[in-house]
């Protein structure tokens, strides 16, 4: 299904290990992301996932290649850091990595304040699976808008009769 018709289409990265479980609501497309996880057709969404344990550990000694993962964000309108755990965990280091909760903070603040890619928590997988699929609906049906009106004002104004 092309872009603009059919359902939603979520691309998931090809190099993710555990998906995310994604309704039958979207079409989903696996394929390498050059950024994130998740995206959309349309070039407007992309979407980093991360477990609390895995946030903790790209926090420490992982945390160039995870900047620059989260760095390429930068080139999507609609990016963010979907987080799968609860703030309370972060802060009380209830994660493998003994990295201070503190550096996990500063690097979520880092990224929203520095390079406008929010943290969203999601309790687990089957909310942050919610949040995606409601992301790609909602960019794919103003997609499906502006094509429609594009088709009956081609040059985007009206014609004065």
């Amino acid at each position: 299904m092309s872009k603009g018709t059919g359902k939603p289409i979520v691309l998931a990265d090809s190099r993710e290990k555990c998906s995310l479980p994604l309704s039958d609501a979207v079409e989903v497309r696996v394929r390498a992301l050059r950024a994130g996880d998740y995206g959309d057709a349309f070039r407007r969404v992309r979407l980093e996932r991360k477990r609390v344990d895995e946030l903790a550990t790209c926090c420490g000694q992982d945390r160039r290649r995870f900047l620059a993962q989260c760095e390429r964000l930068q080139d999507f309108p609609i990016r963010a850091l979907i987080v799968e755990g609860d703030l309370g965990t972060i802060t009380a280091g209830g994660y493998r990595s003994r990295i201070n909760p503190k550096s996990v903070l500063g690097t979520l603040a880092k990224l929203w304040v520095d390079w406008g890619i929010p943290p969203v928590l999601c309790s687990e997988a089957y909310s942050a699976a919610e949040l995606v699929e409601r992301l790609i609906i909602r960019v794919h049906r103003q997609e499906t808008e502006r094509a429609q009106l594009a088709t009956e004002h081609p040059t985007g104004e009206e014609v004065a009769a």
